[in-house]
């Protein structure tokens, strides 16, 4: 039998009658508490006076087991004891109780004076262990306000209407209700704040990456708009990125969602033309001005997938977009591609030379132009393909791009392997 009652924190100390506490994790700092065998027999919540040799005792969340009254104290992530007020005990215990049916009644929202920590880390056990996703409401107990703050900072830096102001670290808080969220916003900031466009561009991929998957709903409705508006002034500032951003913006405050711009369902047979020899190939283009995707069928079997988008800031290169080429009838035969895109003109391209499928397919693009960052853990096969089927500039911008990177790199490491086979 495993305790309702079991430890929050990963870090735990023995609380002795007098409320010295023990070592962490009785010696184990690495160890992880809540997987400890001692919380199989049945626990209670409670709130105990803890403190380090020669500290002032504070009150702090614990734990006693039922049947030897031995307690423990959960700490933070100082090794310190973690505080707790009386009617926060209450709604953890009961919440204990219930769990994981946890339906954020008035009780809940009494959280939102306990330490941040405490709520993180309640809410970081409730996404792991539901079974589906948690009421979004739940996650409004966190200090949404300082990531709208910083937010509204971003906004006027990146618009030119200021320099922003004091520092705001988010850290990891926020991140059971949107993974990467502060992240990069955090890292946009600190771009800003050093004069790196490389960080701009990396916290800029990385906020507009995790609002892709999120759900803002776990977000409130004043830091939706403030984030809105920092989407807003990106897709302003830096083209290549406005079809993503406004996309997200939508998302963030509620307007319906648009026409999916980059996806198209074509059948391997052209369009017949009124010209005597018939049509010899055929062109599709979607997406918006600033972010193109062109899809070329030929009479003799191939298919040519260029993209093209408005290019801003060339100091964010090298840049890569993920292509699919998806096949209802035949999901086996589904691929998935990337595009090294290069700068020409105003613009950033890149083609893919192609096999045309035998049955009807389905050609899409993501809307979000990504660094090498995030292919660093991508299957080299899955590159190797893709610089293979690139046309020339395309195939020499992934070579170009893999000079600057690591050993070890995806990128790296299937350009080499190209080099080898050619």
């Amino acid at each position: 039998m495993t305790s309702r009652h079991r430890p929050l924190s990963t870090w735990v100390a023995r609380v002795s009658p007098s409320g010295l506490l023990g070592p962490v994790n009785d010696g184990r700092e690495r160890a992880d508490a809540r997987t400890f065998s001692w919380f199989e027999s049945d626990w209670t919540r409670a709130r105990l006076p803890a403190a380090r040799a020669g500290r002032a005792a504070q009150m702090s969340l614990a734990l006693v087991e039922d049947g030897t009254g031995a307690a423990v104290a959960e700490l933070d992530n100082y090794g310190r004891p973690l505080p707790v007020s009386e009617a926060g005990l209450a709604v953890v215990a009961d919440v204990e109780r219930r769990w994981p049916s946890v339906d954020g009644d008035a009780g809940w929202a009494a959280l939102a004076t306990e330490p941040l920590q405490l709520r993180h880390l309640l809410l970081r056990r409730l996404v792991t262990e539901s079974a589906t996703p948690p009421p979004a409401g739940l996650f409004h107990i966190l200090d949404w306000h300082l990531v709208a703050d910083l937010a509204v900072q971003l906004t006027g830096t990146t618009a030119g209407r200021s320099t922003g102001g004091p520092r705001i670290a988010l850290r990891h808080w926020f991140s059971p209700a949107v993974r990467g969220l502060t992240a990069g916003l955090e890292q946009l900031d600190a771009g800003h704040r050093a004069g790196r466009p490389d960080a701009r561009h990396q916290g800029t991929q990385g906020l507009l990456a995790a609002l892709e998957t999120a759900d803002v709903l776990r977000i409130p409705e004043p830091t939706r708009f403030a984030l809105a508006d920092l989407l807003a002034a990106i897709a302003d500032t830096q083209p290549m990125y406005a079809l993503a951003a406004r996309a997200r913006g939508r998302a963030l405050t509620g307007l319906p969602d648009g026409d999916e711009l980059l996806r198209i369902a074509l059948s391997p047979e052209l369009v017949p033309d009124a010209s005597p020899g018939g049509r010899e190939q055929q062109t599709d283009v979607i997406g918006d001005p600033g972010f193109t995707l062109s899809v070329t069928r030929t009479a003799e079997g191939e298919l040519m997938i260029s993209v093209s988008v408005t290019a801003g800031d060339p100091s964010a290169l090298p840049l890569f977009l993920s292509v699919e080429v998806r096949l209802p009838e035949a999901p086996a035969e589904d691929r998935s591609y990337w595009v090294a895109l290069s700068h020409e003109d105003d613009r950033l391209t890149g083609s893919l030379n192609l096999p045309l499928p035998r049955s009807t397919f389905v050609v899409s693009a993501a809307d979000l132009p990504v660094g090498a960052a995030a292919l660093r853990f991508v299957d080299p096969a899955v590159l190797l393909s893709s610089i293979r089927s690139s046309d020339f500039d395309t195939a020499n911008a992934w070579l170009e791009a893999a000079e600057d990177l690591p050993d070890g790199h995806a990128v790296r490491t299937a350009a080499i392997r190209f080099g080898e086979q050619r």
